[in-house]
């Protein structure tokens, strides 16, 4: 559609399994044209890999909102997340162009899915969520509009991922004992270190279920650099990684970093992570980024105290069970 047009227009939603090139370079272009006007990005990483491998994934769908054949809003599905108190969770991630917000679509795209947490939801709607079929959305900057969102559908944060960022100057050297040894990844330490992965992350329930699959994807990734993707050993056993990615000549980030628990509490995470960011320094970036999750206090004192401060917050909101 042309450029500051509005079109009234209804849109036509279809429900897939699967997206065809063709609507994933939609969805794709319509997330970048989202981003350019919010400042943050509506997909997250996992979604934009999924939505563009043209595989059918267990408990993914995808909702695609069209008017004479141009998509202007895009949902993704995973009902596959497991959860500690609920056993898994449907979690969906919205996007709808600028243009066309404000309208209901991104309600429609839910209640396609299965899903209505509106006044006016019927009773078979509402008898689904007290039986605990809740839908969780992600708000990637928690933008006003999602919070205005929440507020007027009755969706409470449930988690929060914290974006950090530290200038990539002056990183303090990492320094190891005798006996420990920092080095690239290579294939024969797949199994170790998804074993430390699965430890280190037992409390997420994303990446602590990242498989062989999900570790070779993203080394197929234009940004991967085996020199950024180390792992710490120890009598030639990998008990800890630290996976750096470079987003452009400006900034790196600490993609992925985890020791295993036995081995945590002793400094290691420290210097591993000072290890990582002296390869980003090195490749020139000013600045590094990380995620982490709001609750692990003392995972977030020991980014602070390595120089990182808050700059942005996504937020999990959760729909609640209606009595």
């Amino acid at each position: 559609m042309p450029s500051g047009s509005i079109d009234s227009s209804h849109p036509t939603l279809s429900s897939l399994s699967v997206l065809d090139r063709a609507k994933a370079d939609q969805v794709v272009a319509l997330c970048e044209l989202c981003e350019n006007h919010d400042g943050v990005a509506p997909l997250n990483e996992q979604a934009l890999l999924t939505l563009n491998d043209g595989k059918i994934h267990d408990g993914i769908a995808h909702v695609v909102a069209e008017i004479d054949g141009q998509i202007v809003a895009y949902a993704l599905l995973d009902s596959a997340i497991p959860d500690p108190q609920l056993g898994a969770l449907s979690v969906a991630q919205f996007m709808v162009h600028p243009q066309h917000r404000r309208r209901g679509i991104a309600w429609q795209m839910a209640g396609s899915l299965g899903f209505d947490v509106r006044p006016e939801a019927d009773a078979d709607q509402a008898e689904r969520h007290r039986a605990g079929l809740l839908i969780s959305a992600w708000s990637f900057g928690n933008l006003p509009s999602a919070r205005t969102w929440a507020e007027k559908y009755g969706a409470a944060p449930v988690r929060q991922l914290l974006i950090m960022r530290r200038p990539a100057a002056e990183v303090p050297a990492p320094r190891f004992d005798a006996g420990f040894t920092v080095r690239p990844f290579v294939e024969a330490d797949m199994a170790q270190m998804l074993e430390v992965n699965a430890l280190a992350f037992a409390h997420h329930p994303e990446q602590g279920q990242m498989s062989a699959d999900d570790v070779r994807a993203r080394m197929s990734e234009d940004w991967f650099d085996p020199e950024g993707f180390l792992v710490l050993e120890h009598q030639e056993r990998v008990i800890g990684f630290h996976w750096t990615k470079q987003h452009s000549a400006q900034r790196g980030e600490v993609y992925v970093i985890g020791i295993h628990p036995e081995w945590s509490g002793r400094g290691l995470g420290r210097h591993l992570l000072n290890a990582g960011m002296q390869h980003l320094a090195q490749r020139g970036v000013d600045e590094i980024i990380l995620y982490v999750e709001g609750d692990l206090e003392h995972v977030v004192r020991l980014y602070r105290t390595s120089g990182f401060e808050i700059i942005n917050t996504d937020v999990l909101y959760r729909t609640t069970n209606r009595t």
